[in-house]
């Protein structure tokens, strides 16, 4: 079958690579290219898609999960802290969020007093050395809240710590692991299989170009690329692990006349993130894909979705339930829209942990007021801002945590409406304003938040903040004629 990465019929094309087990074909060696040579580019141009995994309403649903599980952990270890690991961080623009709502939702509690670390990583060194270098994130590293890695869960054994120049092993994490990973399973390497007649089949991959002339080691080659799968029967005894033979036998008794992945990347991970935490941590992770058996019974071949030059599959969270419910793990999953993301905490703990407040928490913060759900409500309100009161645009911007996304497309309607606010309006724009310029985290994004805050603060009159936002406008994008003009114009008014 054809799975076209560029969207085109092959013409006189070469081959690139002819038959190959998918988890070792190029593609991802090519997806890793891109994301090293792209760096921050790929999100702030919108080559790849990331707003619905970052996001101030997902990150304090992720609080208060955490919150829960730490409630679970009476006796955690004071004297060491409690290392929360992000995988495929990008932006890290997930991590300022978390750590806005975490501190929040802790203050004043019994774990106020506990050490955190967070620790950014990621595969791309370019995304390590942006992180580094942000000015937001100055005052956490100082303060030993927050570090940074390029780690690689495939590989590594050990993390590499770049601003405190630590190496963690498994003798350093004393208190149980937090690992948060957003669409990042979905780009691991995995394969494919088919059943057919009773018969099981890895289905091979062969990639065919459009454009002979491109280096085939050059991620650019992506958008002229064919995928083509053919089957070659196999015997389910095909992987050296036992429990992964024990799983495809499993698919093969009951998924005739479909289709199905298996995770080998997203497996591999796991096991090596239970031995970094010796088996005890919590993975809450985002992203598209099933956990029902029933879900993966499809005669389709799974799609490879192009973000750029990155490629995604779905994720196939049978399988990573079963290899964990083995190891004595729990599985919480979102259970709504079949098309939205599958929001799952796996809990693991040697000897097994009851959970009872991770389950709790996970039900009120992901389930009963689900990201998901209020992605799709997002979707809904946003055509209809312009025909919106000020009152209604303000409890939204409320209701989304004071997400800088939902204020960036809110903000010509928010400015037509400042001028004839009442006062108590004006006074609810004034802190909300605010709000969004604590939560702004700029990734070098065309537009300029702070510019369109400090217009909104000039229509209130309230000129110091709006010659606050045009400074740090100027810090982050460098001076332009609109920020000089704007300062010139009020920087009398704030000295009378």
């Amino acid at each position: 079958m054809i799975n076209g990465l560029g969207g085109k019929k092959v013409v006189a094309s070469t081959v690139i690579e002819k038959d190959q087990r998918l988890s070792a074909s190029i593609l991802w060696r090519l997806q890793a290219a891109f994301y090293q040579q792209s760096g921050i580019t790929a999100w702030n141009q919108g080559a790849v898609p990331y707003y619905i995994t970052n996001n101030p309403y997902i990150a304090a649903a992720y609080a208060r999960v955490i919150q829960g599980f730490l409630r679970d952990h009476p006796n955690l270890d004071p004297q060491h802290p409690v290392y929360i690991l992000e995988l495929g961080a990008g932006p890290g623009q997930f991590a300022y969020y978390f750590l806005h709502h975490l501190r929040t939702i802790l203050e004043g509690t019994r774990l106020a007093g506990l050490r955190f670390v967070y620790l950014l990583t990621d595969l791309a060194e370019s995304n390590v050395n942006f992180w580094k270098q942000h000015p937001l994130y100055q005052a956490h590293l100082q303060a030993g809240r927050l570090d940074m890695a390029r780690f690689d869960p495939l590989t590594d054994d050990q993390i590499h710590l770049v601003y405190s120049g630590q190496v963690l092993s498994a003798v350093d994490l004393v208190n149980p692991l937090i690992v948060l990973a957003n669409y990042f399973l979905d780009s691991l390497p995995a394969d494919l299989f088919s059943v057919h007649q009773g018969m099981l089949c890895e289905e091979q991959v062969t990639l065919t170009s459009t454009a002979p002339a491109l280096d085939p080691n050059d991620p650019a080659i992506m958008s002229s690329l064919e995928v083509d799968f053919r089957p070659r029967l196999i015997s389910p005894q095909y992987y050296h692990r036992p429990e992964y033979n024990r799983l495809l036998q499993s698919y093969l008794n009951s998924l005739e006349g479909s289709y199905v992945l298996f995770p080998t990347g997203a497996l591999d991970s796991l096991e090596r993130l239970l031995a970094l935490s010796e088996g005890r941590m919590i993975f809450l992770t985002a992203d598209k894909g099933e956990h029902r058996l029933e879900a993966l019974r499809s005669p389709l071949q799974p799609e490879i979705s192009v973000h750029g030059r990155g490629i995604s599959m779905i994720v196939n969270f049978h399988a990573l339930d079963t290899f964990l419910a083995a190891r004595g793990g729990q599985a919480f999953h979102s259970k709504h829209r079949d098309e939205g993301l599958d929001i799952t905490a796996y809990l693991v703990e040697d000897p097994p942990l009851d959970g009872a407040e991770t389950r709790g928490t996970f039900h009120a913060a992901i389930e009963a007021a689900s990201p998901d759900d209020f992605f799709v409500l997002k979707k809904a309100f946003e055509p209809h801002y312009a025909s919106s009161t000020l009152d209604q645009l303000l409890a939204f911007l409320r209701l989304s945590g004071y997400d800088p996304q939902i204020f960036k497309s809110m903000a010509p309607y928010l400015l037509d409406q400042a001028p004839g606010a009442d006062p108590r309006q004006q006074e609810r724009l004034f802190e909300a304003a605010g709000e969004v310029c604590k939560l702004y985290y700029p990734i070098g994004e065309p537009f300029d938040l702070l510019l369109a805050l400090a217009r909104i603060y000039i229509a209130l009159s309230a000129y110091p903040e709006a010659l606050d936002c045009l400074r740090l406008s100027q810090v982050y994008r460098g001076p332009t004629r609109e920020t000089d003009a704007l300062i010139a114009q009020i920087q009398p008014l704030v000295w009378d």
